[in-house]
């Protein structure tokens, strides 16, 4: 009988232990699934492929305030941009510095790779005010998606805008934009 109790009591509480646990948290996948339902294919690749320009995506949730939505995802955008730009920028700069052998007025100036740090972060912030907004999408969860794109042409103009470039690597950076912005084309596309 003494058995039969403890039986009975511990099924009591396994019964009690069960009800209160509830049901178990969706799982991620469940989360991003029901969260990227009908999304665009430019929210989904983070680019946009059908672009000839340079695109990122941002994307902010959380408020019922449509416009700080829209500015919180275009910052973001903007920023992914940024990162994009910065690599290539320096790579371009280093590019050049490595072709060079000295004897002009960067090459002597780009020894230090801290120019050429300032020279990327200097272009990159005269660059992202070209930028536009493309495109928009809400969720269905209510978070605000952006697509921001950069063209060649106002990066070259942020090239020619730039004192501080001597015009040797003005022209070095045009050769290595055109060629930079088709490689992020062929990389995207895939």
């Amino acid at each position: 009988m003494k058995t039969f109790s403890i039986t009975i009591v511990l099924l009591a509480c396994a019964t009690l232990l069960s009800a209160c646990g509830g049901s178990a948290p969706p799982s991620p996948n469940t989360v991003v699934a029901a969260e990227l339902q009908g999304a665009p294919e430019w929210v989904l690749q983070g680019y946009d492929a059908e672009s000839e320009d340079l695109t990122a995506v941002g994307s902010a949730t959380g408020t019922n305030n449509v416009a700080l939505a829209r500015n919180a995802a275009l910052a973001r955008a903007r920023t992914e941009l940024s990162r994009q730009l910065t690599t290539n920028v320096k790579g371009m700069l280093s590019d050049y510095q490595a072709t060079t052998t000295g004897g002009g007025a960067f090459g002597e100036a780009a020894a230090d790779e801290q120019h050429i740090e300032d020279t990327a972060r200097q272009l990159t912030e005269m660059t992202l005010a070209g930028t536009r907004q493309e495109k928009t999408w809400i969720s269905q969860t209510g978070t605000y998606y952006v697509l921001v794109s950069l063209d060649v042409e106002s990066f070259e103009s942020a090239v020619d805008r730039m004192d501080s470039l001597s015009e040797n690597v003005r022209a070095a950076v045009h050769e290595r934009a055109q060629d930079a912005f088709r490689r992020l084309d062929a990389q995207e596309s895939r």
